[in-house]
């Protein structure tokens, strides 16, 4: 029964990235060198912008997710609180900021405060990968194991 994984393991191992034609039309390119302006995609990611990523950014500090960040990075004193996955949630948010930071579309007020949470969070993150942790902890180094 086993021989049949490793079987999979081996042929997927062993093979070769597909190369497309040379004459192939279709290259990647950079993320902020696409512009989205048409009247159906356009309109979501200013929603995204204005009211998701400030809505779950305010979400994720009003749960506890980020004192769980500010715990381990020694800010602040006591044990995980929540589920196993909160850890998570802040790492979606601020992959979901930084990519409408990158695209350029994050320029007012709103957009401001986005780009400082965002760059807070990512300081207590860089704070908690410094200090020695439980090696069983959760991605927030705080020593509980749910």
């Amino acid at each position: 029964m086993r021989a049949i994984p490793a079987a999979i393991l081996l042929m997927l191992l062993s093979a070769a990235p597909v190369t497309p034609p040379r004459d192939y039309s279709i290259h990647a390119v950079p993320m902020t060198a696409v512009t989205i302006d048409d009247g159906f995609w356009a309109p979501k990611l200013e929603v995204n912008r204005t009211v998701t990523i400030p809505h779950i950014l305010k979400e994720n500090d009003d749960t506890g997710r980020v004192a769980n960040f500010e715990k381990a990075a020694g800010r602040k004193t006591g044990a995980y609180e929540g589920r196993r996955f909160n850890d998570t949630d802040i790492y979606k948010i601020i992959e979901a900021a930084s990519y409408s930071l990158a695209r350029g579309a994050m320029r007012s007020r709103v957009s401001r405060s986005a780009r400082s949470t965002t760059a807070r969070w990512i300081a207590f993150i860089a704070r908690t990968r410094e200090r020695p942790a439980c090696p069983r902890s959760r991605a927030a180094g705080t020593g509980r194991t749910p």
